[in-house]
């Protein structure tokens, strides 16, 4: 059997994805049919007298490949598979093969923004893999149950079946059941290692009502990615759940009371003996189809749209959580009767649970996959692909959306925040200046800092002065240079400048601060207090005028402050090779609360410090 291609199926790459191998073809031309090719769908052809599609004739095609070919483009119902005659073009001879026809009236849903043959792709290859697990399902219990099965096994398999898809798409050799032989390898969790442990069971209703919440969350996100993947798609080089969590978090944190009312209602916010991790997943399931609202994630889509401004500097974030604040990671800490400081994370396999956030414990060390447990603080590490690898992407270029993420993660985890770090990456080739400028440091302090009272009822920067960001060599973590790097092979990376003193808090807007620190660096590149790539150059001096004014706080004069909001303005106004990459309106109003806050948190500091 012969196929005549015009689309997708013209690149080897996708040939072997589909079919497992790719074939014999040779140019050719279609008669009397038109090609309609849009930025926001996929190609597809039509009748039309009079006009000519190019393309290719794949030869050869055996009918388990035709198969494949006709479930991957939806045969019946996007497309219909008809017999025509193509010409080659070599000797202008007819040849019959077939060819897939546009049904228009079904394929018009997939045109919107951002839809292209990447989605087609992955899509087919995650309804195969979906129809391997079902297959395997089929071996126990029904046809209905083993759909409910199937997505119950996909979502505590966690990000395992993500990374199948992607595996499968960018090494073509692998086939899909090797693969999801291995992916089946991964097991799903258990809780029996919970009911007799004295040491956990206290803290059980926590863990489980926490992990319900996240699987609700999943399994919204997915819905939103399946309903609006073209609304929501990001660029390969960025955090691909940037927009469908920012939405997935929102949407569940608007509707909290009813999420709880129905974990209540079906004793999926506590721990019982008799049930399994699989019992609890289903539940949560139904819960997330029960108050899913396409209406409503449409609607905040568009409000998405009407409130992005997308700049040229990649952006990144880190939240810390602890419900004892700095304490978690203190050697003499005091109780924590909600988590016990996160200690039994892994016990719960809330790794896979939270992969979407990039959610881990952090016990401010280095990272160790074989140790079991640690005390710390939770953390989502947006765009973060594997904790122990340490890869990332960058989240956005958009701080609007950075700083609403930031906002509906800190609402959503339900345990007391604590501190935020926001990424910049840094420019290629750029020299940093040689010295901070003192005043300007403290301009981003008066924005971001913790400004507050000691038990003395002395004016402190607590996030300094109580040694939040210090480390055991006495160094001042305010801005750090380290390597992100893209790929477990480390074959990619980029340097970023990571901004460690910010406090985190319920209900901040930290779009003004993002813009600060984005105008800061275009403006000035200033060096970072550490550098991971060379500690010799450590900003020492810069950290020890810091720690003096954390513990002993003075207000800047009215000259320092103008002249840090000229620097940063001059910044974001040649963002974009000498120009401005924001709307000018944009960049006026966060200059405009730039100064406000750090006015108004001078003023503060001037009228309590110590004169």
């Amino acid at each position: 059997m012969n196929l005549f291609v015009y689309g997708t199926l013209m690149n080897e790459s996708t040939q072997k994805i589909v079919a497992g191998k790719s074939f014999r073809h040779e140019k050719a031309v279609l008669r009397d049919f038109r090609k309609v090719t849009s930025a926001t769908c996929f190609p597809f052809i039509i009748p039309y007298r009079g006009l000519e599609v190019e393309g290719y004739i794949l030869f050869g095609i055996d009918e388990v490949s035709m198969a494949r070919m006709d479930k991957y483009e939806a045969e019946g119902d996007l497309y219909w598979r008809r017999t025509v005659q193509a010409y080659l073009y070599s000797d202008n001879l007819p040849v019959e093969c077939e060819v897939y026809i546009g049904n228009v009236k079904s394929i018009k849903k997939y045109f919107m923004p951002g839809t292209d043959i990447d989605d087609r792709i992955e899509l087919y290859v995650e309804t195969e893999l979906d129809e391997l697990l079902l297959q395997d399902s089929l071996k126990n219990i029904d046809f209905f149950h083993a759909v409910e099965q199937t997505r119950i096994t996909k979502e505590l398999l966690g990000s395992a079946f993500d990374e199948v898809v992607q595996t499968h798409i960018s090494h073509q050799g692998i086939s899909l059941s090797f693969l999801t032989r291995n992916l089946q390898k991964a097991g799903i969790p258990t809780l029996r290692h919970i009911r007799n442990n004295t040491e956990i069971l206290p803290y059980a209703d926590n863990y489980i009502s926490f992990a319900v919440r996240h699987i609700i969350f999943n399994q919204i996100e997915e819905k939103i990615h399946d309903d609006f993947r073209g609304a929501v798609k990001v660029k390969n080089e960025f955090y691909s759940y940037a927009i469908s969590v920012m939405l997935a978090l929102e949407f569940i944190n608007t509707n909290s009371a009813q999420v709880s009312s129905l974990m209540a209602k079906n004793l999926a916010d506590k721990f019982h003996e008799h049930w399994e991790y699989v019992d609890y997943a289903d539940v949560a399931i139904k819960i997330a189809d029960t108050i899913y609202d396409r209406n409503k994630i449409e609607v905040m889509i568009n409000n998405v749209k009407a409130n992005r401004n997308v700049g040229e500097i990649p952006l990144g974030a880190e939240v810390e959580f602890s419900t004892v604040g700095r304490y978690a990671v203190h050697p003499e800490r005091p109780p924590d009767p909600e988590y016990n400081y996160f200690k039994y994370f892994r016990d719960f396999d809330l790794t896979r649970r939270l992969w979407k956030l990039g959610g881990h414990v952090d016990d401010h060390r280095f990272p160790d996959p074989m140790s079991y447990r640690s005390y710390g603080f939770l953390e989502y590490a947006f765009g973060r692909t594997s904790i122990y690898a340490d890869t990332s992407k960058p989240v956005t270029l958009d701080p609007w959306v950075l700083n609403r993420l930031i906002n509906q993660a800190s609402v959503f985890s339900g345990v007391r925040p604590h501190s935020l770090h926001i990424s910049i990456q840094a420019r290629d080739n750029v020299p940093y200046g040689e010295k901070n400028k003192i005043e300007h440091l403290i301009c981003l302090l008066l924005m971001g800092g913790d400004l507050g009272f000691d038990s003395f009822n002395k004016l402190r920067e607590k996030r300094i002065y109580n040694r939040e960001i210090i480390d055991s060599n006495n160094m001042l973590h305010f801005s750090s240079e380290n390597v992100h790097y893209q790929d477990t092979e480390k074959q990619l990376s980029k340097t970023v400048i990571e901004f460690q003193f910010p406090r985190l808090y319920l209900d901040f807007n930290y779009e003004p601060l993002i813009m600060a620190l984005k105008g800061y660096q275009l403006a000035q590149n200033p060096r970072p207090l550490i550098s991971a790539l060379n500690p010799e150059k450590n900003a020492v001096d810069e950290m020890e005028a810091l720690r003096q004014w954390a513990q002993t706080p003075y207000p800047l004069s009215e000259g320092d402050i103008d002249e840090f909001i000229e620097m940063i303005t001059d910044g974001l106004m040649a963002e974009r090779d000498g120009e401005p990459a924001h709307k000018i309106t944009y960049i006026r109003k966060n200059i405009a609360m730039v100064s406000v806050r750090i006015k108004a948190k001078n003023k503060f500091v001037e009228s309590n410090c110590e004169k």
